[in-house]
């Protein structure tokens, strides 16, 4: 896959409840390649919107954009 210089990638580091340190099994990858040039920050928000929706179960998620984290959701 080409590499797309509107696509936006966000890392997700679930921890669980009584763990001290995620494993690496538990990375996730979320990527859009925002085809319709709609602003990043929407785009950024509908996907830790489905972030949230999916590890809701958890006790901390990290999110990563670009190895720099942008959310932090307890």
């Amino acid at each position: 896959m080409s590499k797309n210089s509107n696509e936006i990638q966000l890392d997700v580091i679930p921890i669980h409840k009584n763990e001290m340190y995620p494993t690496k099994k538990e990375i996730w990858h979320f990527r859009n390649e925002n085809l319709n040039n709609i602003s990043k920050d929407i785009v950024i928000n509908y996907i830790l919107n489905e972030i949230k929706n999916k590890f809701w179960d958890y006790d901390v998620v990290i999110v990563l954009e670009k190895g720099k984290v942008i959310e932090i959701i307890k």
